[in-house]
């Protein structure tokens, strides 16, 4: 490796001149060199850095995370028929995805290929502010052997028929699926879904792809047991902590499995900052976006500041929610696909049901009792179906869908449209009706699982019935809760036309938008710092979340760690230091 280059800068008055402490932070696998992930792991190492007291020297690591030689992953490519022969990005054994070496390389990236070894991670060492960064590929393979390839499918195997019962395949044991100490059943479910997307949000559509997420598992605890000496080396007074690309899919694996041997956690999903770092013996999975409860009562200036914010949310969502699609559930008023007005304003109550996305992160905040959010939508239909004081049940889906990189959604809202038509009970709404439009169809009951919506219902007084595996959790009571399957149940099939948002509701709403919003209200453009870097080149990042990914990618691909990306980074590292 070569050093790249240097930014020198006077370093922080806190910062010491001492021997600096060795950082090894452990992090997962780059998909090619231009993921925008490298400048998220950058940017946690600099934070990191901004709020020692030691000067730090970081040596960070990229771990596999995707297995090249799992048979059924490679059949059910071939099946499929997802990528043909001649455009299969075989992976390395070290789980790094190869160069496509058709690719014209621009000569100024010549000598940065080169130094990348012909690997898709950069390799390399450059310098803030007296910080020290060596980016390295770990030398380990996934695979130590042809045992330890045979034993992750024999064991894989073995967990996937451990799923089934009298029944069949249940993906409630699958849920519940423990491997090596720690739970995998929701990190594989999840992968299942992002990465084969087929099943339309179903494990019972899913079983194969179940099978080949098993077997990935598997050889990452494995690769993890092989090597814990390089994890929890504390020659030279090694300071290690892992840092994760998504906590829900099986990289989170090696936040699970480290942390059990006692390595900090950087989690940077909490909602209340952009980093947090958590001694992992007390990190627990789920907590990271669930809200705290202050046990402090709103004051009157931050109600009014509550109230303002939720008229301004009712109004235009996306001006507060900056994950939403720009003008989403604006329209006033409540009608379907084709713009044609759905008359709910009968003498019976109607119920919104408010769907999730099928095919991201279905269990951020925990398995509910339900096997997917698949089933927990058909089940929430044909409960209130049956009950006889509804009037209508409106679905609508969700207004971030996006098709084109989540086409597991589309195949989910195909199958529950070609389930449940349109009749005089069920109808299909808008994507773009807002909660004022059903606010303003007669008597209407809200139901979502997690929601962000249920917030504006309720300050339309709208009541919600909602599970507290979300943000809300146990800790904010404004809502009609529900812990299992048999509670929600209850709830859907009760006399909902006794439903109404109690004055106490209302005030533990104000104090959860109080502190999940107002207090910290963290955006997507501090949460990803993709976003930061092209503003600094001065480049538009208006568009969807995934254009302005795929525009940091195109920049990282054309100029690889330039001295733009170093400004960059020494910026973030005194915006950083300056918010100690």
């Amino acid at each position: 490796m070569k050093q790249m280059t240097n930014f020198e800068s006077p370093n922080p008055a806190h910062r010491n001149s001492l021997q600096p402490l060795r950082v090894h932070l452990h992090t997962t696998q780059l998909f090619g060199p231009s993921d925008p992930f490298l400048l998220k792991v950058l940017d946690a190492a600099v934070w990191y850095a901004a709020k020692s007291t030691h000067r730090i020297d970081f040596d960070i690591f990229f771990h596999p995370t995707r297995n090249p030689l799992n048979i059924v992953g490679f059949a059910l490519s071939l099946k499929s028929k997802i990528l043909s022969i001649a455009k299969i990005n075989l992976y390395s054994l070290g789980g790094l995805l190869s160069l496509n070496l058709s690719k014209k390389i621009d000569p100024k990236q010549k000598e940065f290929r080169e130094n990348s070894n012909n690997s898709d991670i950069i390799e390399g060492c450059f310098k803030i502010s007296g910080l020290a960064i060596r980016l390295k590929r770990f030398q380990h393979p996934l695979y130590h052997s042809l045992r330890a390839w045979a034993f992750s499918h024999r064991k894989g195997l073995q967990l996937f028929i451990s799923c089934f019962g009298a029944r069949g395949f249940e993906g409630k044991k699958l849920l519940k699926l423990n491997y090596a100490e720690i739970c995998i059943g929701d990190l594989v479910a999840s992968s299942t879904f992002r990465l084969r997307p087929y099943g339309g949000g179903s494990l019972s559509r899913s079983k194969l792809a179940v099978l080949e997420q098993l077997i990935d598992a598997v050889a990452i605890i494995e690769y993890i047991k092989k090597n814990v000496p390089q994890f929890t080396s504390v020659k030279d007074q090694i300071k290690h902590l892992v840092l994760v690309r998504e906590p829900t899919y099986l990289d989170a694996i090696y936040t699970r499995k480290l942390a059990k041997l006692d390595l900090d956690v950087v989690e940077w999903y909490p909602y209340d900052a952009i980093y947090r770092k958590t001694q992992g013996q007390h990190y627990r999975p789920f907590e990271e976006r669930m809200v705290k409860l202050t046990g402090q009562s709103g004051s009157a200036g931050s109600i009014a500041k509550a109230q303002q914010y939720l008229r301004e949310r009712t109004e235009d969502p996306s001006l507060q929610l900056s994950y939403l699609k720009k003008a989403a559930n604006i329209s006033k008023v409540l009608e379907d696909e084709n713009g044609v007005v759905i008359e709910a304003d009968g003498p019976r109550v109607n119920v919104g049901i408010f769907l999730h996305s099928f095919n991201d992160a279905q269990y951020v905040y925990g398995p509910d009792g339900f096997s997917d959010l698949y089933e927990w939508a058909v089940f929430t239909v044909e409960t209130l179906l049956s009950n006889p004081v509804v009037d209508k049940v409106i679905i609508k889906p969700h207004p971030n869908v996006d098709y084109r990189n989540y086409p597991g959604d589309k195949i989910a809202i195909q199958k529950l449209r070609q389930a449940y038509p349109t009749s005089s009970k069920l109808k299909w709404a808008s994507v773009n009706s807002s909660p004022v439009a059903f606010n303003r169809s007669g008597q209407m009951i809200g139901v979502t699982h997690h929601g962000s919506m249920a917030e504006e219902l309720v300050f339309l007084k709208v009541p919600v019935i909602a599970s507290i595996y979300a943000p809300w959790s146990r800790n904010y009571q404004f809502l009609k809760t529900w812990v299992s399957p048999s509670e929600y149940k209850e709830l859907l099939l009760g006399d909902l036309r006794a439903f109404r948002v109690s004055d106490e509701e209302l005030d533990n709403l104000f104090a959860y938008v109080t502190e999940a919003r107002l207090k910290t209200a963290i955006t997507m453009e501090e949460r990803y710092p993709w976003y930061s870097y092209l503003k600094m080149k001065s480049m538009d990042t208006k568009g969807s979340f995934f254009e302005v990914m795929s525009l940091a990618r195109k920049e990282l691909d054309e100029n690889g760690l330039d001295e733009n990306l170093l400004q960059f980074l020494e910026l973030q590292h005194q915006k950083y230091c300056a918010n100690d």
